[in-house]
């Protein structure tokens, strides 16, 4: 749950496994997921000390690139 952060965004399904597991163990600081907004292509950066967010624009490119990368990664989330 995000609460009073003015960044909206859409993520894979399987994002909330993947943030789980990425804090879970204490040594990430943050991790990233692609927006999957269509209007807006964006990398969102979620920091787990400070519960802080950004979010950083995208070209077409950069953002079909990143969407099945993260694909991948995500695939192995959706079955915890």
């Amino acid at each position: 749950m995000l609460v009073d952060t003015s960044i909206g965004f859409i993520a894979h399904k399987g994002a909330q496994q993947k943030l789980l597991h990425d804090f879970s163990d204490g040594n990430m600081v943050f991790t990233e997921i692609v927006d999957r907004i269509q209007q807006e292509h964006g990398l969102v950066q979620i920091h787990a000390s400070k519960i802080w967010l950004r979010k950083s624009v995208l070209t077409p490119a950069q953002f079909r690139q990143l969407v099945r990368e993260e694909d991948e990664v995500l695939e192995k989330h959706e079955r915890p």
